[in-house]
């Protein structure tokens, strides 16, 4: 069946989050967007009247318009996609294709265990005379159980929480200056980082290291006040949506404190292409980052 070029320019502006959930897809509103709760790394324009539909993945680079959309996710021919965008066929039933259905899961049971030293010594050492960080505020995280040290292996203990106080994950860094480690606790909880909350926290900054955090804020801390600065431990979009949706923070307070090289430019830069809104917060050129910049 021949599709007419009309049909085509109709589809293309059709609301494809609308479209969607009303073909049974969750989605979630994050600014002027849409997340697909299956895989969070997919955004969908929530477009108005005159707008084309478009959709990005952050997980593969991939994008398109409410046709590609349909065929990839939904698996439709090219002609099923424009009827069914035109509501040309009510009487056809569509879901998603299984490669991007949900699988049954079975659940075990896994708590994170951190093995944490009775003292913080190597973490001194390392934060402060190492990487250049003020013994106060690495005392007060300290004290206050936010940083600790492991017992094994001496690495700095970053810890983050869910709402209601309890530990669910630790960025780890090693404290050695011969070999450089970064990790992540075993079973460590998805979509969260290290934060530091002063005040209301409404302003998020994301940034590619605890460390790195730690380093601005010691830089700007006067300035810094009502926000929530945020180690996204690499560059993790999903960290980024996930916090701006439990605390309800709007793209325009979003501030993106990436490193300053390939990597971390190409990540704000995508971000900002789907949230104009977003800020761009960077180093000078001479620094690669904010610790680099300490």
């Amino acid at each position: 069946m021949r599709i007419t070029d009309e049909q085509k320019e109709r589809a293309a502006y059709v609301n494809l989050p609308q479209f969607l959930m009303s073909h049974g897809f969750d989605l979630k509103k994050v600014g002027k967007e849409y997340v697909w709760k299956e895989h969070d790394s997919l955004h969908i324009k929530d477009n108005g009247p005159g707008e084309r539909g478009v959709w990005h993945r952050f997980s593969t680079g991939e994008g398109g318009d409410n046709i590609g959309f349909l065929r990839e996710f939904m698996g439709m021919s090219f002609v099923e996609a424009v009827e069914a965008l035109n509501g040309e066929h009510y009487d056809l039933t569509y879901t998603p294709s299984r490669t991007y259905e949900q699988k049954p899961k079975t659940v075990t049971a896994r708590e994170l265990s951190l093995a944490e030293a009775d003292n913080a010594r190597r973490v001194f050492a390392y934060l402060c005379k190492t990487r250049g960080l003020d013994y106060d505020l690495v005392a007060s995280l300290v004290r206050q159980g936010v940083v600790s040290q492991e017992e094994k292996t001496g690495n700095v203990l970053f810890k983050y929480y869910d709402d209601n106080g309890k530990v669910i994950g630790a960025e780890k860094v090693g404290t050695s200056t011969e070999h450089r480690f970064k990790g992540i606790a075993e079973h460590s909880a998805d979509g969260h980082g290290f934060e530091v909350v002063r005040g209301t926290g409404e302003k998020a900054f994301f940034f590619e290291s605890a460390i790195d955090m730690l380093s601005y804020l010691q830089m700007h801390d006067k300035e810094m006040t009502d926000c929530r600065l945020v180690s996204m431990m690499g560059v993790k979009p999903n960290i980024v949506l996930d916090t701006m949706l439990r605390h309800n923070i709007p793209p325009e307070n979003v501030f993106l404190c990436s490193d300053n090289d390939t990597a971390g430019n190409e990540f704000a830069q995508r971000l900002q292409e789907q949230y104009p809104d977003m800020k761009r917060v960077i180093t000078p050129d001479t620094y690669k980052d904010w610790n680099d910049m300490l």
